[in-house]
């Protein structure tokens, strides 16, 4: 798998990780499926987007206008995880 896809897979886990790093227990997620399952579980909102980033990590390939739509879906999904993040906060500190 290229290095870019590689990177947008790695930067998903990151945001999935901030994501579950108030939900779950003191235990890390080892294995990118179990994360994506584990998110999915604790926050349905974001099942859709398990649901894809878990496709990609069995992916062997992807075609350039593949990793590019990853490029772009990523972008939109970290957004979406910042403004979780950012209610969370905003929550915690209210």
């Amino acid at each position: 798998m290229g290095t870019r896809v590689q990177a947008c897979l790695l930067a998903a886990r990151h945001g999935a990780d901030a994501l579950l790093a108030g939900h779950r227990a003191v235990r890390p997620v080892a294995e990118p499926t179990e994360l994506w399952t584990r998110l999915a579980a604790e926050l349905p909102s974001f099942a859709e987007w398990a649901s894809y980033f878990a496709v990609l990590e069995g992916r062997h390939r992807l075609s350039d206008r593949q990793a590019d739509d990853l490029l772009r879906d990523l972008g939109v999904f970290l957004d979406l995880v910042d403004q979780q993040l950012s209610r969370r906060s905003l929550v915690g500190h209210g």
